[in-house]
This record gives C-alpha cells, sequence and structure tokens, in this order.
C-alpha cells in the first residue's frame, strides 16, 4: 500500500490496496473514513450537499486519525497523573 495525496501532482502518492486477482486499486472514501476512525460517510456531505470524492480525499487526508490523538491524549493524561503523584 503506498501513502496516500493528490494523484494529479504525483500518481505514486494515492492510496492503493493490492487485490490478487485483480492487482491494485484506489481505496474508497469509506474505506479511508474508517481507517482514520471516522464513522460511514462522514465526509459525504457538506451543509447537506453531497460532496465530490476529490474533496473528501482532501478532508481526510488533512485530518488526525481519531484512535491515534485518542491514545496520546490518554497517555498526556496517565503522564500527568503520574507527575501529580510524585
Amino acid at each position: 500500500m503506498s501513502h496516500g495525496g493528490n494523484d494529479k501532482q504525483d500518481p505514486s502518492m494515492v492510496t492503493y490496496v493490492v487485490q490478487p486477482d485483480t492487482g491494485p486499486r484506489r481505496l474508497t472514501p469509506l474505506e479511508c473514513e474508517r481507517l482514520q476512525g471516522f464513522p460511514d460517510d462522514w465526509t459525504a456531505t457538506s451543509n447537506a450537499r453531497g460532496q465530490a470524492d476529490k474533496l473528501r480525499y482532501a478532508q481526510l487526508g488533512n485530518t488526525v486519525a481519531v484512535p491515534v490523538f485518542e491514545w496520546i491524549a490518554r497517555r498526556l493524561l496517565a503522564v500527568d497523573s503520574e507527575a501529580v503523584t510524585a
């Protein structure tokens, strides 16, 4: 799998999944949302209007993965509470 990006600028920067029978394919916006820890179709609409996949990929590429941020926040709280008790 390669790292995501804008395939218009650099085709090597698109996220692909390699399938044994058909070869590589691009991840769908839904798959990207799930990998980032967002609910299904989180980026599907904006202001009650549907969004193009290009905008969805851009939004997902400019975010922080929710599970990663949650883990970091929990570790910071744990370290802070250890410092208070020490």
